[in-house]
């Protein structure tokens, strides 16, 4: 008669578990569908204001930390906005990429021509 009690009080703790588990999922589950997706636009909007953060200069992880993806994804974008005019691949002297927007570099054009 003790293994039958145990295990009649071990059942309803198990469903109970069991309820929590799969509503904790539900939940984390629906939160990442309601999360908004960002554009193309959106996230090459970031990646100039990163960029100019850095005065003009990023690294892939430089990029990727700041923007809170994986590198993959970082290069993927830096790609994207890559034009060889605007933003273009350099390597250093030390071997390190970097993605250099001119524009961000240079600065600003003086109003008054000199």
């Amino acid at each position: 008669m003790m293994g039958f009690s145990l295990v009649s009080m071990f059942f309803p703790l198990a469903l109970l578990a069991a309820g929590g588990i799969g509503l904790a999922l539900y939940i984390r589950r629906r939160r990442r569908k309601d999360a908004p997706r960002l554009t193309q636009g959106d996230l090459q909007a970031r990646i100039f204001r990163v960029a100019r953060e850095h005065r003009g200069r990023l690294t892939v992880s430089q990029a990727a930390a700041d923007l809170g993806m994986s590198p993959g994804d970082a290069e993927a974008l830096l790609l994207s906005v890559s034009d060889g005019l605007r933003v273009k691949t350099e390597v250093s002297d030390q071997g390190l990429l970097y993605f250099e927007f001119t524009e961000l570099i240079e600065g600003p054009p003086n109003p008054s021509g000199l």
